[in-house]
């Protein structure tokens, strides 16, 4: 390497370590928000892109922006700004410069020497759907795409012109702008004739753009198979689309003709991803396996890959080409990114902790570790780990993988995950061993809107069925059984018939259900069709009786949460937080967050005097006359799955707010007490876990 080389990569080194201190070494201390004091996993990958000269590669998570050296794969940088996921980046021709596009539709540029934040582009709307974030590789474009179809495009080096909007054909799936931002190319989702009341003459799967005069080059037509991939080749000639089958196929750009199609297996697959190399000559394209095929891009289609290599365990979401082609770095949905010899398919290096939304987190009874169950996507998903950290050291002790169907429902200690049946039967799995623990007669036809929950302790649970009844179970204490079914004698087996059937209004729609900390009452809701008229029935869990029974007037609550002492018992839905006097039933108080939001996680401190909310995604209003939906009305607002990412705390007796805390990118999911009551942990859908000190948030007042 020449002494230029070395002085430049070890002066990236020092300026990386000078704006966030001990990187390399410990990054779970690095950049915290206000009173914490660790932070577990990097953020999931969304984008990869190397430097110019190869020399860094950029890696847009949902926390922020990782810069690595490329040799090594030791990190440089952590730079952090943006409010949602980062879902794009690029360099500039000169690589002297960043830019990063996040989910809400804010574009950052960035000195990609120094790490020093340059200049915000654009400003975020708010208005971006799913993500829906394309950037030109050369940083000088920029597409959004949000819930009524509509487009923007915009032009970042202008920083006083307004965006150009364009209404697509379409619920659009892939969105991809050519590399110097002249051309758009989105991919459809297949219209139903449910989907709207005036459906379009033609059904597109594939539109290709002029950004410049907003005209249509080319376009493909029909149901299936549906593309939810898209690239383009580094020199702008080539387009391809990957379909649900794992075919490619190819256009040229100029002409719109197919230039030939990689066949896949012909499986419906589940999706991933591609990348050309920087000579746009050939192409990587990953299968659902783990494995990466490296195809030739010549005018006869080749009828196997030049090279194929499995690069992980499972399926993989993003890949990069270094510029000379030599290497190509791979990101799978374990949070595994790895580094590979294009020519001998060895692999030179691996990082971990990029992992996936955070589902669950409990706390070992010594409060030494941290238990998280996380999955490649925002719900529950197959597969998904469980994994274990040194909450002193930040380290990960072990990880293991659960390739279960149809997961529902995880256990507040991790160690129990429930899976539906086809017949309708609940199957309970032991996340240590991988077996079934037991098999529950559930009957449940109709997966759909209905209710699941576990008891603190895991000890027993309940569902509301098809017939609107609520079932409980309990664990049969047998140690016989535990011992011939090879459970640890403090595992617990559930009898297949349930013990208690709780009658209730067929005509109430579904609400939220929990157990007491004690596990002596489960707690239900139920809401009259198009009323605010929800009741509230508490049941003793020893004899099966109604405890008591109080009203309501709000819509329905989505989330209940019984205090440590079992006194108060609080609700939320969009709109607010209600708390109440669980012997009594008489409405303590409401607190009302500053913004509407979907389904709230909840949790009271341990001595019960304080509520901890967060909110699970977010409700967007729209201005009128921005955002058109498929039967061409208007669109006034919207719930989204994403967003959200603060945690907030309230007086349990008048509802007061005391404090609001930001740290995560997207909404917290999963909230845990340690045992010594010392530590609040939060994990979010952005694949991190932030270890909050208590005494520290508590002295934090904003009245």
């Amino acid at each position: 390497m020449k002494t230029a080389g070395v002085f430049y990569i070890a002066l990236l080194l020092m300026v990386g370590l000078f704006f966030n201190g001990s990187l390399a070494e410990d990054y779970t201390r690095s950049q915290l928000p206000a009173g914490a004091k660790m932070r577990l996993g990097k953020g999931s990958v969304n984008d990869i892109a190397f430097s110019r000269d190869g020399t860094r590669f950029a890696v847009a998570t949902t926390i922020g922006i990782w810069m690595y050296e490329a040799r090594t794969g030791e990190a440089i940088a952590l730079l952090t700004g943006h409010k949602r996921p980062v879902k794009a980046v690029a360099f500039s021709l000169d690589g002297r410069s960043l830019t990063s596009a996040a989910a809400d539709g804010e574009t950052r540029l960035w000195d990609a020497t120094t790490g020093e934040l340059r200049s915000v582009l654009t400003e975020a709307t708010d208005l971006v759907d799913r993500g829906m974030v394309a950037l030109s590789s050369d940083g000088t474009r920029l597409a959004t795409g949000n819930m009524g179809r509509t487009v923007r495009l915009w032009h970042l080096g202008d920083s006083a012109q307004k965006p150009i909007v364009m209404n697509m054909e379409g619920s659009i799936k892939a969105l991809v702008l050519s590399p110097d931002g002249r051309i758009l190319a989105n991919s459809n989702m297949p219209y139903h004739p449910y989907h709207s009341e005036t459906p379009p003459v033609e059904n597109f799967r594939l539109q290709v753009w002029d950004t410049s005069t907003q005209n249509m080059l080319f376009s493909l037509t029909g149901d299936a198979p549906q593309i939810y991939a898209l690239a383009f080749s580094p020199d702008g000639k080539t387009l391809v689309g990957l379909d649900t089958d794992e075919s490619a196929q190819l256009w040229d750009v100029g002409t719109g003709n197919s230039r030939f199609i990689i066949k896949g297996k012909g499986d419906e697959m589940s999706p991933q991803t591609l990348a050309f190399s920087a000579d746009s000559k050939h192409i990587a394209i990953s299968d659902v396996d783990g494995k990466v095929g490296l195809w030739e891009i010549t005018e006869a289609a080749q009828s196997s890959p030049r090279q194929e290599f499995r690069v992980h365990d499972e399926s993989v979401h993003a890949l990069a080409f270094s510029p000379d082609g030599k290497t190509l770095l791979t990101a799978s949905e374990s949070g595994t990114l790895r580094v590979w010899d294009t020519t001998t398919g060895n692999q030179r290096f691996t990082i971990t902790e990029h992992i996936g939304p955070m589902l669950c987190l409990t706390f070992s009874e010594t409060d030494g570790a941290l238990t998280s169950i996380n999955s490649p996507e925002i719900w529950l998903a197959s597969p998904f780990q469980r994994q274990q950290w040194d909450i002193r050291t930040g380290d990960r002790l072990s990880t293991v993988f659960l390739a279960l169907d149809y997961p529902s429902e995880i256990s507040p200690d991790g160690s129990t995950v429930l899976t539906d049946r086809p017949d309708g039967a609940l199957d309970l799995w032991d996340t240590h061993t991988k077996r079934i623990r037991s098999r529950l007669k559930a009957d449940q036809k109709d997966m759909s809107g209905r209710y699941i929950v576990f008891s603190l302790d895991g000890k027993m649970l309940a569902y509301i069925g098809d017939d609107r009844a609520i079932y409980m179970w309990k664990n049969n204490q047998s140690a016989w059984r535990r011992f011939f079914a090879g459970l640890p004698l403090g595992r617990s087996l559930f009898a297949s018939d349930p013990h208690f059937k709780f009658k209730r209004r067929k005509t109430e729609s579904t609400g939220a259900l929990t157990f007491s900390v004690d596990g002596k009452i489960l707690a239900h809701t139920g809401t009259l069709p198009r009323t605010v008229n929800t009741i509230i029935q508490l049941y003793s869990t020893e004899t099966g009786e109604i405890l008591s029974t109080f009203k309501v007037l709000t819509e329905r609550l989505d989330s209940l949460v019984f205090s440590p002492d079992s006194k108060k018992l609080a609700g939320g839905n969009q709109e607010a937080i209600y708390l109440w006097n669980a012997s009594t039933g008489a409405q303590l108080a409401v607190c009302t967050p500053e913004r509407l939001g979907g389904k709230r996680t909840l949790i009271f401190s341990p001595d019960s005097s304080i509520l901890i909310s967060a909110v699970g995604g977010t409700v967007v209003e729209f201005p009128v006359g921005t955002v058109r939906g498929r039967s061409g009305g208007w669109i006034t607002g919207a719930t989204s799955i994403y967003g959200g990412g603060t945690i907030q705390l309230w007086d349990a007796s008048t509802g007061a707010l005391l404090s609001t805390h930001e740290g995560h990118t997207d909404h917290v999911q999963t909230l845990a007490f340690s045992k010594d009551e010392k530590t609040l942990a939060t994990g979010s859908a952005d694949g991190t876990i932030l270890l909050w000190d208590w005494e520290t948030l508590k002295k934090v007042n904003i009245r």
